[in-house]
């Protein structure tokens, strides 16, 4: 599905994983070999289930994108139930100030209270879920959460990701120097906010 859905729809796409879980494991370098990631997916079930330090593990795949692929367009799909301490403020920065689109996929529904899963408790767990998931919001991608029907979210991730692949653009502009130099401001503006987002829009530099 990974190949008919997002390698064949895009030509020069590379894909690379990690998984996490106490450490976190390069599993595959960016590639577009179909047969090498289906191994590397495989060998995400060979990784012992521990603690998710699930921000530094997804700031270490930022980190190596860029000097794989400098000046190219990236995008992180973190699968996870969710289920971490964390707030992620680190990995919302450098994502925004990269350009990079998080997109989350919460792998489990959100827990009810019940005998078994006390109110704080349930609480507590939707918090973290909903933090995971406000990933997408907050760095220009979208949240995804796994079907109740146990049916697969992969085709609509996958077609989310392509659409996103065929519709970024790049903005650029000559301002004449000025001397001596002094600071400009530069924003892009949509003429309508129907169209869409724009994320790192604004700029000001010295010339």
């Amino acid at each position: 599905m990974i190949k008919s859905g997002l390698l064949d729809e895009l030509e020069e796409v590379r894909i690379a994983v990690y998984g996490f879980s106490n450490n976190t494991y390069r599993l595959l370098a960016p590639g577009r070999n179909a047969g090498e990631l289906q191994k590397a997916l495989q060998r995400m079930n060979e990784i012992p289930s521990q603690n998710t330090p699930l921000e530094q593990a997804s700031l270490t795949a930022i980190g190596d994108s860029a000097r794989f692929n400098r000046g190219g367009s990236r995008i992180l799909v973190i699968f996870s139930d969710g289920i971490a301490e964390e707030q992620y403020p680190s990995l919302i920065t450098v994502a925004r100030s990269e350009s990079v689109p998080v997109y989350p996929v919460v792998l489990k529904p959100l827990f009810p209270t019940s005998r078994h899963i006390p109110a704080k408790t349930s609480a507590l767990l939707n918090r973290q879920i909903g933090a995971f998931a406000a990933l997408g919001g907050e760095t220009g991608g979208e949240a995804f959460t796994q079907l109740k029907n146990g049916g697969s979210v992969l085709p609509d991730l996958l077609k989310r990701i392509v659409e996103h692949g065929r519709s970024e653009y790049l903005v650029g502009c000559y301002a004449t120097p000025s001397d001596p130099p002094r600071p400009h401001h530069f924003e892009v503006r949509l003429r309508s906010k129907e169209i869409g987002v724009v994320y790192q829009g604004e700029k000001t530099v010295s010339h």
